[in-house]
């Protein structure tokens, strides 16, 4: 009698291991986009909380284009850019992102992910006026809330929600 495994065996062995092997691979790298996801999305509520602190701290910054000082400052998106938002300074205190205002940094999102919603019109612009600070959405006070939904560019049906309120209060859904 001999002791041992068969090639057959040895064979159904490594195609069991192979799978596991496979659908642990799959799910890490599901894990990683959504972390990604959720990564981004608080990146995006701490920049919306850091234009609101400088409001707050009454920071003043130089515009180069006009050459005036500024206190009010604001995040811009627009659905069609999908990839990046801007921190701007509102130079000329119209509330809303323009030619005139200063572009101090824009923000890149990670490789995945995606802004798939700002609402309508199709761009947004949040901007916080001191002392309190008072939130403008495109221009004008918000009746309701603002919305900035990102989401996996392979799953689509991952996704996430800011809202900015009216009262500046920043929430992830």
């Amino acid at each position: 009698m001999n002791k041992g495994f068969t090639l057959i065996e040895l064979f159904v062995v490594i195609a069991i291991i192979g799978i596991l092997a496979a659908a642990l691979l799959m799910g890490r790298s599901r894990s990683e986009k959504r972390q990604a996801l959720y990564r981004e999305a608080n990146n995006l509520a701490q920049n919306l909380r850091e234009i609101e602190s400088m409001t707050m701290g009454a920071r003043q910054v130089v515009c180069s284009k006009t050459g005036g000082i500024t206190r009010v400052f604001g995040l811009h998106v627009k659905q069609v850019w999908r990839k990046y938002y801007v921190f701007f300074g509102d130079c000329n205190s119209n509330y809303i992102h323009d030619a005139n205002d200063e572009d101090f940094q824009t923000i890149f999102l990670e490789e995945g992910v995606e802004i798939v919603d700002v609402g309508v019109p199709a761009a947004l612009s949040l901007v916080f006026v001191p002392p309190d600070p008072i939130v403008y959405v495109n221009g004008n006070l918000p009746v309701a809330e603002s919305r900035i939904t990102l989401a996996l560019e392979s799953d689509p049906s991952a996704s996430t929600t800011i809202k900015v309120n009216s009262a500046g209060r920043i929430t992830i859904e």
